[in-house]
């Protein structure tokens, strides 16, 4: 299975500037640099040093393996709760029609490791309607095993006439 999503340097690279920046503009607080360079009075400096730390240090935890997998439970936890709709509307409505084809790939990843195959296949069929090629290629392979060979092959042409290489998948447990 391969998920979606940043990859491990951009991610990296994320949590390294959202932990530089707070840390650098307490630094910068408490010595007074921060106020000289941008001639900010010292409670205005403070507040913009734990405004970075609040907003920096959390984004810099959804870069971590932990907080990924946390992310991905609150998808399943909201697809449970309120169902496939719902969730893209709240969780996804947001992001542009790509990305969000990439979450919900790998939620469809999830329900299929734990034996949901009508809800995998549900959400399956959303990502490769906003054009994403992985779902399309997953969907396809799910109806080809459920009997549904014409339109499993049309599927993986499809996802194969867009450009996916599922050759070049990582593949990982």
């Amino acid at each position: 299975m391969t998920y979606y999503g940043w990859s491990g340097r951009a991610r990296g690279g994320l949590a390294a500037l959202c932990i530089a920046t707070p840390a650098a503009l307490f630094v910068g607080t408490a010595t007074g640099w921060t106020r000289s360079w941008l001639h900010l009075p010292l409670p205005a400096s403070w507040a913009l040093a734990v405004l970075a730390a609040s907003v920096g240090l959390p984004l810099a935890w959804c870069c971590t393996p932990s907080g990924l997998r946390n992310g991905q439970n609150i998808m399943l936890r909201s697809y449970r709760r309120v169902g496939l709709a719902e969730t893209e509307r709240v969780l996804l409505g947001w992001v542009p029609p790509q990305r969000a084809g990439g979450q919900l790939y790998n939620l469809g990843l999830l329900l299929e490791r734990e034996g949901d195959l009508d809800g995998a296949e549900a959400v399956y069929r959303r990502s490769a309607e906003v054009g994403f090629p992985a779902g399309m290629w997953n969907l396809g392979h799910l109806l080809r095993r459920r009997g549904e060979d014409p339109a499993g092959r049309e599927l993986l042409d499809r996802a194969l006439a867009m450009g996916f290489d599922p050759n070049r998948l990582q593949r990982t447990r």
